[in-house]
């Protein structure tokens, strides 16, 4: 099989599995959820604030050593010892955190604010003491490229995590059985999140107990040194992707309820876009493994221009559908959760530059120079506060949208200029943002006559748009999309 084919057929399982869970999610979060909690956005501010903390903390306590084993692990002779070192590390700090967390469950409530749910943070607590567990054995699947069997067991877990929560808020009450508050649906959504967890780890466990027990202190000590930058990359992705919640709670206004009534609004706007993120998930699933296995080609430079070019023409793509037809995909939320559906276009093409950071970001990690990624994440996490910051009080929550924006913008074009003094990679940038600058073009000349077009009329000149796109892409693109299908 030729190396675009792997790398896309690798995507379209994650991506698969992914957007499958993730649309499966959204019947959970977006859909159902916004309309359980119609009405009570600020408890749908609450979901999305407590889960950014979530992933903040497993960031912080898995020391990235996802991604360092891939590096480490990528040497056949040091496979199974980076696999202990990494998953000792993540139990060990997992336990770390999970036992002053439950003692201390109603303090850090009253901390964040919220004094009566210490058994929110408790459910929280083991949540991610397990997903730190399991997040080596899953790695592993994606080291070993057997993207099927990584699909499966994230797409049941979520199927799992769906039907427990509708258990709980559908058929209990149906059956007149009271487990706990009925009004207090979120805590069933986390009770649910964390049963599914919890299988998802005993079915993992067998595979971890045939690996073996290999730790080496001497590799574990340079996995540290190689992961710590990557703690702050990935901590800085989590702030400037999510902390939107945390940063309109307290500084959009002097209401704090007003504020997370609000944000709550905004989130499901988000989710909205996030859809675009799918797609830049699933690729840097399949990609940074793939990557990594490159690394000692001649070559290698080539293949990532190339994976940079092709990237960059599908998310342009993703973009155009989602804008072309936002009016139906906003049906996902209540229609008590659409008044900030205007943030959608910004949000994506923050996230189209997230997918080309992503792309760029492949020089630090190869050449072990990772410190430039927690400096240019840093950055990056900069501007999203002092954006957020400085433009909240003013224009309100699409102020979050434009840090965003501007957050992966920056982040982008410094990994690049930073990169050519490490790794040359013949980026051909014109052909790269030819898709993105299409797609502005035809979006913005679609929202000046769509006023005036009928239902039907509309519709056609939606795929007529569409087809514009591929007639364009072909024209320019065809000789290197013959070479990507034959390129091994």
């Amino acid at each position: 099989m030729t190396l675009f084919k792997q790398l896309a057929g690798e995507t379209l399982v994650y991506g698969v599995s992914h957007v499958l869970g993730k649309v499966l999610n959204y019947v959970l979060i977006a859909f159902y959820l916004t309309r359980k909690l119609a009405g009570l956005q600020s408890e749908y501010a609450i979901y999305n604030e407590l889960y950014f903390y979530v992933a903040i903390l497993i960031i912080i306590l898995g020391l990235r050593m996802e991604t360092t084993f891939f590096r480490f692990g990528s040497d056949v002779e040091d496979y199974k010892k980076a696999f202990s070192n990494g998953l000792a590390t993540m139990m060990s700090t997992g336990l770390l955190w999970f036992i002053p967390a439950f003692i201390f469950s109603d303090q850090i409530a009253a901390f964040l604010s919220y004094p009566d749910k210490g058994i929110y943070i408790r459910i929280l607590s083991a949540l991610v003491a397990i997903d730190l567990i399991i997040a080596m054995p899953l790695a592993r699947y994606r080291l070993d490229q057997r993207p099927v069997r990584f699909a499966l067991l994230q797409t049941g877990s979520i199927i799992l995590n769906i039907a427990l929560v509708l258990f709980f808020l559908e058929i209990c009450p149906y059956m007149g059985w009271t487990l706990w508050r009925a009004e207090d649906i979120l805590m069933y959504v986390f009770i649910g999140n964390l049963i599914a967890r919890v299988i998802l780890l005993i079915v993992l466990l067998p595979n971890v107990v045939r690996l073996g027990w290999h730790f080496d202190a001497g590799i574990w000590r340079k996995m540290i040194w190689y992961a710590w930058p990557l703690v702050l990359v990935g901590l800085a992705g989590v702030i400037n992707q999510s902390s939107y919640i945390f940063l309109q709670k307290y500084f959009l206004s002097d209401d704090i309820l007003q504020n997370l009534t609000t944000g709550g609004i905004y989130a499901a706007a988000a989710k909205i876009a996030l859809l675009m993120n799918l797609f830049v998930i699933a690729y840097n699933f399949a990609a940074e493994p793939f990557f990594f296995k490159q690394a000692r080609r001649k070559d290698a430079t080539y293949i990532y221009a190339q994976m940079a070019q092709a990237f960059s023409w599908i998310a342009a793509l993703i973009m155009l559908v989602l804008l072309l037809f936002l009016d139906l995909f906003e049906y996902i939320v209540d229609a008590t959760y659409r008044d900030t559906m205007y943030v959608v276009p910004i949000i994506l093409v923050g996230y189209y530059f997230l997918g080309l950071y992503y792309n760029l970001a492949i020089w630090y990690k190869v050449t072990n120079k990772t410190i430039y990624g927690a400096l240019i994440s840093t950055i990056g996490t900069a501007v999203t506060i002092i954006v957020n910051l400085w433009l909240l009080p003013h224009i309100g929550v699409v102020a979050s949208a434009y840090a965003a924006l501007c957050c992966y913008f920056v982040m982008s074009l410094l990994c690049f200029a930073i990169g050519r003094n490490h790794l040359r990679v013949p980026y051909a940038m014109w052909k790269i943002f030819s898709g993105l600058f299409l797609v502005i073009f035809i979006y913005v000349g679609f929202n000046a006559v769509a006023p005036e077009l009928s239902k039907w009329i509309s519709w056609i000149v939606r795929f007529g748009l569409l087809g514009l796109f591929f007639m364009v892409f072909w024209i320019t693109e065809r000789k290197k999309v013959v070479e990507w299908l034959q390129y091994k």
